[in-house]
């Protein structure tokens, strides 16, 4: 027997919660609940009847808390437990202060259990944590996964190829075209609107949701207030400096703490820009890209994406999220963006692109012809699904009138399938215009090209117009 459990039983505090109010004398007002006498007597006497816990091995101090969840459970059951007392809040507290009578013996029983198995226990991995927190965890990576052309995406692939069991592990790799245009990298004032476009649609969504979950929105109100404060500041910025729409510079001088944040978002976009171009212009992304896929041996798809919306977060303050904010200043611009600004709808200087011909020029479709050549002709051997949308590339004739022309780079990803043995599905889609004539002068895989003239059959291709 424990000789010191009947001393701590018996001093137990009785004190309540809640006290009877100072000057009053009549019982109907007294809140204060008193474990009975006799009660807290059968409950030490039990506790000091059983064995030392320091005495147990490990299958018996399990017992023995069994014993003890019983003991409980029959003490509030026993009639007379409660006596008169018939208020349910009261009942409740009754309940509380008998399992405070067992807490000494069930702490004590806890304490003995860990300390005999803590040599078997094991160390906790992150398998081991729920999946809502791994989730929470994987998010806070999930920009690093997503690979991007750009300098430290192809040291992340170099890194990888270079571990064999990681790199048997790829099963398929998708490359974001993060395209940064040269007129953004030019203009502050061009990519100043962009990123309060995206600001504005992050805090609408972020009250949207509130109020679809049938929260509170009025605690959005001070990140709705900074962003319209933040907003004011960076116009004013681009009025008093830019002056004209042109500034390959942002000027130094005295910046309040929201113009540091665009000075320093607008400084790494331009240099993104200028990794970017070169990467695509000489050739090293593409062909290092296709280096890394050849020492994949298990990666059969292949895939190319110029959104990653799907990355989006509206959980927390974007402007109190220092590694958010600045992904959000350093991301591209979205194509219905660029769109947008060729139609008017943004402030910028229409005269310098109403009369643009093409969302890309022709020296960089030459260089993602040769992009396209030299990933297709590395890897395709061991592709097996291929997605192409094309919806996005489009040929400008007019300011504001879009007629997509396509067809002519559908003919690169046709031309290689038979280069490509094990491909099993081929998805292909903005190419509109010209795509039977594509698909008869291409020699297509037997298997392949009866699917696509199949599909083509049941749902036929219409030209877009303005209509």
């Amino acid at each position: 027997p424990e000789p010191d459990t009947m001393d701590r039983t018996d001093n137990i505090s009785e004190t309540p919660d809640v006290g009877e109010e100072r000057g009053s004398s009549s019982p109907e007002l007294s809140l204060e609940v008193i474990l009975p006498e006799p009660l807290r007597q059968e409950i030490a006497s039990w506790c000091a009847s059983r064995l030392a816990a320091s005495s147990l091995d490990i299958e018996q101090v399990y017992v023995e808390l069994r014993h003890l969840e019983a003991k409980e459970k029959l003490v509030v059951a026993q009639d007379g437990c409660f006596g008169s007392v018939s208020a349910a809040w009261t009942r409740e507290k009754m309940k509380q202060m008998i399992a405070r009578g067992f807490d000494i013996r069930r702490c004590l029983l806890r304490s003995a259990a860990l300390e005999l198995s803590r040599d078997k226990l094991q160390p906790i991995t992150i398998v081991d944590l729920p999946l809502d927190i791994l989730r929470i965890i994987f998010n806070e990576f999930h920009y690093d996964r997503v690979f991007s052309d750009s300098r430290s995406s192809l040291d992340i692939a170099d890194v990888i190829c270079q571990r064999p069991h990681i790199a048997c592990g790829v099963h398929g790799i998708q490359v974001c075209l993060a395209y940064r245009p040269k007129e953004y990298a030019d203009s502050l004032v061009r990519y100043t609107t962009s990123r309060l476009t995206n600001l504005s649609l992050y805090v609408r969504l972020r009250y949207d949701l509130c109020a679809v979950d049938g929260g509170d929105t009025s605690l959005l109100q001070e990140e709705a207030d900074s962003w319209l404060k933040l907003s004011a500041d960076w116009e004013d910025y681009c009025r008093e400096f830019d002056g004209g729409g042109a500034s390959r510079e942002v000027p130094e001088g005295y910046l309040t703490p929201y113009r540091e944040m665009l000075r320093q978002g607008y400084a790494e976009f331009r240099r993104l820009h200028e990794e970017q171009r070169r990467l695509l212009s000489d050739g090293s992304f593409a062909n290092a890209l296709a280096a890394a896929i050849a020492q994949l041996p298990n990666a059969h798809c292949l895939s190319f994406v110029d959104d990653v919306e799907r990355h989006a977060d509206l959980e927390g303050s974007l402007l109190n999220d220092a590694g958010r904010f600045s992904r959000m200043m350093q991301a591209q611009p979205q194509w219905r963006e660029i769109d947008d600004d060729e139609q008017g709808g943004s402030p910028v200087d229409m005269e310098s692109i109403q009369h643009r011909p093409a969302l890309v020029p022709d020296e960089d479709k030459l260089h993602l012809d040769h992009y396209v050549g030299a990933i297709l002709s590395n890897c395709g051997k061991q592709l097996r699904y291929l997605h192409v949308d094309l919806s996005n590339l489009g040929i400008r004739t007019n300011a504001f009138r879009a007629e997509h022309e396509n067809c002519s780079y559908a003919g690169p990803f046709l031309a290689r399938l038979q280069e490509m043995p094990r491909i099993r599905n081929l998805s292909l889609y903005g190419s509109e215009l010209g795509l039977w004539r594509c698909i008869e002068e291409t020699s297509i895989p037997q298997d392949v090209g009866r699917y696509m003239r199949g599909e083509l059959e049941r749902n036929p291709l219409r030209p877009y117009t303005d209509s």
